[in-house]
C-alpha cells in the first residue's frame, strides 16, 4: 500500500475517535522509527480535511542536561528515566486539553539544543482541535491516561541504528559517535521501556515502518462504538470503516457512512459531514408511503450529490399485512420477506453507492435503523465482514423496544441476522436484482482497503 494511502487511512481512523472535545493523539516508537515524519504527514492530512491541528513533540519537554546526564552520558537508565519533564508536559499541554481543562496550552517548555527554557506563547485550544504529539516513551504510566488515540510506529533495532547513522550526524559529528551512543544508551534504554511497559499492547494502531515507502498497518483496534460520528443534529451516524473481512482486508475509513436523516443537521453538523469527505448522499425511501418526515435534503454544498432510492413498497399488500401494520417492521425479522420481494430495489441502492462520484457516501433513512440497517447488512456482507461485526454495527443503533420484541419471540438480533444470512447468497441475490459483476467489484473497491 502506498504511504499516502496509509496516512489517509490512519487520519480517518483518528477522526473516528473525535468527540466534542480536543483529541490527543500520541505517536510512540523507538528512536528513528519515523514518528516525526508520520506526525507531520497526519497533521497535513487532517488540516487538508478541514480540522485544526496542534503539533508538538517530546523534544520540547526535555529536562536540562544536568538532569538528563546525572547517571552518566551513556546510561540507558538515565535515558529512560531522566530525559524528559513529564510534569511540565502534563501541566502545559495535556491536562488543559482534558474534558474539563481550561484549554490554555503551551506547545513546548525547554530547548535541549540551546539548554534554555522556551518562550512558547500561550495558546487557547478549541474543542475542535486535534493534538498530534510524537516522541519516545509516550505510553509510560505518567502519560498513558492522556492519549485518546495511541499509535506505535514499529521498526527493528537494526533499522533504528541505520537511520540514526544518517539522521543524527548533525548532533554527534561522526558515525562512530552515533553508533557508540545508540548501542550504549539509546537502544538499551528503549529495550528497558519495551520490557517494562509493553507499548505495542497499549496501542490502538501499530504501524510497521521498516520500509518507509511502504508502511503496513499491523494493528488497528476498532469497535463499533468508536466508529460513531458526532454530527450535530443527527444522533445515529457511524463510519463503516475499520472492520476486518474474511479475505484479510479491512473496510476503508471515510468511504461509506450510515446514519439518520441529514435534514436535521445544524450548520456545524453539515460542516462535519463535509469535512469527513462525504460527496454523495443516498436517501433510502419507501414507495407509496407519505414521508413528510423524510424530505429530500438540499445540502448547503454544491458539490454534494443527492440520490433517492425506493427500497420498500407499501403498496405490496402481503408485506403490509404482515409487517407494515406491526411493530415488527422495526426489527430485522422483516428482512427475509423484504429480501424476497425486492431484490431489484436493494440492488438499486447498492448501485447508487457504487456509482457515486469520488468521495465518501452517506446513506440514510429517517432514524438510521431499518432501511439503513438492511442496506448496511447487504453492503457489509458483500464485503465479507463477519456476522459478529455486522450484528455489532446494527446494535449500535440502540432500540429497547426492538430488543423486547425479539426477546418475546425467544430470539435476539444476532440469531435473526444469522438466519437471514444463512438463507441467502448475497452476491447472487444482488446479481438477480440487476447489479453486474462490475458493480460488485466496484463496490468492494470503494469499501475495501487492500494491501499491494
Amino acid at each position: 500500500m502506498a504511504r499516502q494511502q496509509v496516512v489517509h487511512e490512519i487520519a480517518q481512523s483518528i477522526l473516528s475517535f473525535k468527540k466534542d472535545i480536543p483529541l490527543r493523539v500520541g505517536i510512540d516508537g523507538i528512536d528513528a522509527a519515523g514518528k516525526t515524519s508520520l506526525a507531520n504527514e497526519l497533521a497535513e492530512e487532517l488540516t487538508n480535511l478541514g480540522h485544526p491541528v496542534l503539533r508538538a513533540s517530546i523534544d520540547g519537554f526535555h529536562n536540562p542536561k544536568e538532569i538528563r546526564r546525572q547517571r552518566g552520558n551513556l546510561s540507558p537508565e538515565g535515558y529512560y528515566h531522566d530525559s524528559f519533564n513529564y510534569s511540565l508536559l502534563t501541566s502545559h499541554l495535556l491536562q488543559p486539553l482534558e474534558p474539563h481543562g481550561n484549554r490554555r496550552i503551551r506547545l513546548s517548555a525547554f530547548d535541549f539544543k540551546t539548554e534554555q527554557e522556551t518562550t512558547a506563547e500561550e495558546l487557547t485550544a478549541t474543542n475542535e482541535h486535534i493534538l498530534i504529539f510524537e516522541g519516545v516513551f509516550l505510553f509510560r504510566p505518567e502519560l498513558i491516561r492522556y492519549w485518546d488515540v495511541k499509535i506505535f510506529v514499529e521498526i527493528n533495532f537494526e533499522t533504528s541504528l541505520d537511520r540514526a547513522l544518517e539522521r543524527d550526524l548533525y548532533l554527534f559529528g561522526s558515525k562512530e559517535e552515533i553508533e557508540n551512543r545508540y548501542k550504549a544508551r539509546y537502544l538499551p534504554g528503549q529495550k528497558m521501556y519495551i520490557e517494562a511497559e509493553h507499548p505495542q499492547e497499549k496501542a490502538d494502531i501499530i504501524l510497521d515502518n521498516n520500509d518507509f515507502t511502504k508502511p503496513i498497518i499491523m494493528q488497528h483496534k476498532t469497535t463499533a462504538a468508536n466508529r460513531i460520528l458526532h454530527w450535530q443534529g443527527c444522533n445515529n451516524v457511524r463510519d463503516l470503516g475499520g472492520m476486518e473481512t474474511s479475505n484479510g482486508c479491512k473496510t476503508r475509513w471515510g468511504a461509506i457512512v450510515r446514519g439518520d436523516q441529514p435534514a436535521k443537521l445544524t450548520e456545524t453538523g453539515w460542516d462535519a459531514l463535509y469535512k469527513h469527505g462525504i460527496r454523495t448522499i443516498v436517501s433510502l425511501r419507501t414507495h407509496g408511503f407519505d414521508e413528510k418526515d423524510h424530505p429530500v435534503v438540499t445540502p448547503p454544498y454544491s458539490d454534494i450529490n443527492v440520490v433517492s432510492v425506493e427500497i420498500e413498497d407499501v403498496t405490496h399488500q402481503d408485506f403490509v399485512e404482515k409487517w407494515a401494520t406491526s411493530d415488527l417492521w422495526g426489527t430485522p425479522l422483516y428482512w427475509t420477506d423484504a429480501l424476497t420481494h425486492w431484490p431489484h430495489r436493494h440492488a438499486a441502492a447498492l448501485q447508487a453507492i457504487t456509482q457515486a462520484q469520488p468521495g465518501g457516501v452517506y446513506f440514510h433513512c429517517i432514524r438510521g435503523y431499518d432501511r439503513t440497517g438492511i442496506i448496511a447488512f447487504l453492503t457489509l456482507s458483500l464485503a465479507g465482514v463477519s456476522l459478529k461485526d455486522i450484528t455489532a454495527d446494527y446494535e449500535v443503533s440502540v432500540d429497547s423496544v426492538r430488543d423486547k420484541l425479539l426477546a418475546g419471540r425467544n430470539t435476539n438480533t444476532y440469531e435473526v441476522i444469522k438466519q437471514t444470512l444463512a438463507g441467502i447468497d448475497i452476491k447472487n441475490y444482488l446479481l438477480s436484482g440487476g447489479m453486474t459483476q462490475s458493480d460488485i467489484t466496484a463496490l468492494r473497491t470503494r469499501l475495501l482497503l487492500v494491501d499491494n
